[in-house]
């Protein structure tokens, strides 16, 4: 159980990275 727990943690951070790094690259596009 707590390692599925920390596999789905994971995942739900990776998201937030590529969602963090995707907002950034469309502001960026935007801005150009």
């Amino acid at each position: 159980m707590q390692a599925l727990l920390s596999k789905y943690n994971e995942r739900v951070s990776f998201g937030k990275k590529l969602y963090e790094n995707s907002r950034d690259f469309y502001e960026t596009c935007n801005f150009l």
